[in-house]
Parts: structure tokens; sequence; C-alpha cells
């Protein structure tokens, strides 16, 4: 595994745009395949589309761990709270934290998102990113999120986010590509919530993803999910006891490793 870093440093050295490539920030996302675009429920929702902070009707914390290839010494951390507030919008921060001492990416986000009534919602976030390498020193810029996420009925969501629209570069080397997202969620099936969404970076790479969830019973869910490029499938379960949620998933593609997924939810 040693020797695989020494070659990404090397590959790292001449071109950065692998850096901040999507990593899953909790487990109930990367269950659903990456799918939710146009969703509200989890606390981390405005880390894939700024606008869903606007909904947010109650404080919470999100703790996520992923490990990275099933291997130990490649993990990824991520924290993210949200603090709704009645007159001055939504709040939303975020910290991620990815790789070892070789190799280090790190990323600081601060979201706001207005709400107008129940059917629209409108949210941007400031983001410092960084990656540190072992005898390169470390690189950083400031990056832009933005998002809308909309209600045309009770049960449906639409959403369309942008992150990194501005593509601003990390030290002398390229800009993380720019990722849009638009997709759809709703109860498409009694006792569950569908999400669809597509994605296509500024580099040309798109991408479907699909989610289902299903609540079993008030305090147990099972979730699935599907992405296209690459072909991943994922699934998980959810368990809550309010103030408390604990959820974990199970991902795979035909190329690498399978990857863990646990994150630990708090909400007032």
């Amino acid at each position: 595994m040693k020797k695989a870093y020494f070659v990404f440093i090397a590959l790292f050295a001449a071109h950065v745009q692998g850096a901040f490539e999507e990593v899953p920030f909790s487990a109930r996302a990367s269950a659903l395949g990456e799918s939710l675009v146009a969703d509200t429920s989890g606390v981390d929702a405005f880390y894939v589309n700024p606008g869903a902070l606007a909904m947010a009707d109650q404080a919470g914390l999100v703790m996520g761990h992923t490990r990275l290839f099933n291997d130990g010494e490649w993990p990824s951390n991520a924290l993210a709270a949200v603090v709704p507030t009645k007159r001055w919008g939504s709040w939303g921060g975020s910290w991620t934290d990815l790789g070892s001492a070789l190799y280090r990416e790190k990323e600081l986000a601060l979201a706001w998102a207005w709400r107008w009534r129940e059917r629209l919602g409108v949210g941007a976030a400031i983001k410092r990113q960084e990656v540190r390498v072992e005898r390169y020193g470390a690189l950083g810029a400031w990056q832009w999120d933005a998002g809308l996420l909309g209600r045309p009925r009770p049960h449906v969501e639409v959403g369309v986010s942008v992150k990194n629209v501005t593509q601003t570069r990390l030290g002398n080397a390229e800009s993380p590509p720019a990722l849009f997202s638009a997709g759809v969620s709703g109860g498409l099936f009694p006792n569950g919530k569908t999400s669809v969404a597509a994605t296509q970076t500024s580099e040309g790479r798109s991408s479907w993803r699909a989610g289902q969830e299903i609540e079993v019973q008030k305090i147990f869910a099972l979730r699935a999910g599907y992405e296209s490029n690459p072909n991943r499938f994922s699934c998980g379960f959810g368990c809550r006891r309010r103030p408390l949620e604990l959820d974990y998933a199970f991902s795979a593609t035909s190329d690498l490793p399978e990857q863990h997924h646990f994150s630990l939810t708090y909400r007032r």
C-alpha cells in the first residue's frame, strides 16, 4: 500500500484534478447511491445541495466515518451541523478530512439558505479546500457552492446544485472540477422514499444515480442505491431512536475493494 501512495503522490505533483472527488459524507447518502440532490431528510443534506438547508426545521449534528477501499490507512471523517432560525434563515457548517500523513485533503465550509414559504429554498456555501502532500507542502483555495430546492407538491422535492462554482485553482495547480447535479425525490412506494439524480462534471463525466429507502418500522429503515459511473452498488440500514440516529452503508464497485460507511446523527 505504501508504494501505491508514493505513485499517487508523484502523479499529484503534476496533476491535481483528482483532488476533492466525491466521497460520501454520511452512511445514509452512501447507501442511497449519492442520489440525494433533492432530499432534506439528513442533517448533512446541504453538503450536496445548499438549497436543502432552507428546509431544515430542527438543529442537528452528524458525524461520519468512511473506510475507503477497506483500508484502515485511508480513512475519511466528516462533521456537519445545522441551525435553523426564524428571522435569519438557516445556517450550516461542515468539516471533512480524508487521507493520512502522506496525502491529506481537508475542507471547511459555511452555508446559508433562505426559504420562501414551504415551496422554495435557495442556498450557498463558501468552502476552504486544502491538499497537503508529504515533502511537497500544501495547496489551498476558496470555492463556492450554490443550490435550489423546490416542493411542487407536499411529498415531492426537486433540486439543482453546483459544487465548486468558482473552480479556483489550488495554488499553481489546476482546480477541482465543478459538479452539476439535478434530481427528484418523492414517495413512489409506501413507507419509503425514492430518489433519482443526474450529475455531470465540468470535465464532461456524467453519472446516473438512484436510491430507495423503506421504513420497515418507525425506528428501522433499509436502503439500497446504484450509481452508473463508476458502476457502484450500495446498501445499508438506519436505526433511529430520538434524539439519535445510527446509519451504516456498504458499497462496492467492480474495480475497487468494498467500502464501509458509518454515521451518527443527533437532532434537538
